[in-house]
């Protein structure tokens, strides 16, 4: 069994719930394949993307503006492809990592991860957080934009 959610339109305004909130309590989780995807906000909303124990599945194609956090992974862990993220939030994070796997590269051959465009243009908004986590981005062709006022690195 696989999950899918695909061509929606999240628009939140003022919200401290993610707009697209999964978490897995069980033991066995199923993969889920979040695509082709919008999300919108007027810049005071929380996460687009929330996921709590997730582990299998890729976030690919989505388009997410103006979130404080554009994907939040809670030990979880995901191949994450050609999405669009930008934010001209305060202290905002395109990608947020903690006890997680990201995969923004390829695998052998193949692009299961990458060819990601994450923009933070406001102070103090790194393109990626991650804590106690694995990431790898090496030749995975994604662009990280912060502003040049910022003197804070891409993660």
């Amino acid at each position: 069994m696989t999950s899918y959610i695909q061509f929606n339109t999240f628009n939140f305004k003022n919200s401290t719930s993610p707009a697209l909130n999964v978490i897995s309590s069980a033991a066995a989780t199923i993969p889920l394949f979040v695509d082709y995807n919008s999300f919108m906000t007027d810049g005071s909303s929380s996460q687009a993307m929330l996921f709590s124990n997730i582990y299998g599945g890729s976030i690919t194609n989505n388009t997410i503006t103006n979130y404080q956090t554009g994907i939040q992974l809670l030990s979880s862990s995901a191949d994450i492809y050609g999405n669009t993220i930008s934010s001209d939030v305060e202290n905002s994070s395109g990608i947020s990592a903690i006890l997680s796997t990201v995969n923004e590269t390829m695998n052998g051959s193949y692009f299961l991860g990458g060819y990601n465009n994450i923009s933070t243009s406001n102070s103090l908004s790194p393109c990626m957080t991650v804590e106690n986590s694995y990431f790898d981005v090496a030749g995975g062709q994604n662009t990280f934009n912060i502003s040049s006022s910022i003197t804070e690195y891409h993660w």
